[in-house]
């Protein structure tokens, strides 16, 4: 099992005291990514160092989608479903047996009204293409939702979701 990490500076220095780094071999980085720095270690495996901490409190939504997108590329490009912007909400996907992407739940985790969310969903390896993408929200009519498909991701924008609430889309 791959073993991909992501840390900041200060752990990054406590790595190469200790002489740890001496078999990470520097990575290029995407240029969005351009304040980080990306390894690659015996067996595949990546390590990404943030050269700057951010206090959750004072994170932008751009510095969110970097700082994910920074875990992503640490992940090989796995993570099943990206927030492409900068609401506050949880994202959980789900996954079968097989490591197909069946549904996302979202949860909009703010005191206000989010207008919509662009989401990028990855499909497994050899998971069909889906026919449809469904929004539903608890008392109201399903959605179907268009997508934009590339390879094996999906961008879907999802519509709005009131404060405090949930949604969710059905992979068909």
């Amino acid at each position: 099992k791959e073993q991909n990490l992501i840390v900041n500076q200060a752990a990054w220095n406590v790595l190469e005291s200790r002489g740890l780094t001496a078999q990470l071999q520097p990575a290029d980085m995407p240029e969005e990514l351009k304040d980080y720095k990306g390894y690659t270690m015996p067996g595949g495996h990546r390590l990404v160092v943030c050269s700057y901490v951010v206090e959750y409190i004072g994170m932008t939504g751009k510095d969110r989608i970097t700082r994910l997108h920074a875990m992503d590329w640490a992940s090989g490009n796995r993570i099943p479903a990206l927030l492409e912007s900068s609401a506050q909400a949880v994202v959980v996907p789900r996954i079968d047996a097989e490591e197909n992407l069946r549904s996302v739940a979202i949860l909009n985790c703010t005191i206000s009204e989010e207008d919509s969310y662009m989401l990028r969903l990855r499909l497994g390896k050899n998971q069909p293409q889906p026919k449809r993408f469904v929004w539903k929200k608890n008392g109201q009519k399903d959605v179907i939702l268009n997508a934009k498909t590339e390879d094996n991701e999906v961008l879907l924008e999802v519509p709005n979701l009131e404060a405090w609430n949930l949604g969710w889309i059905a992979i068909e």
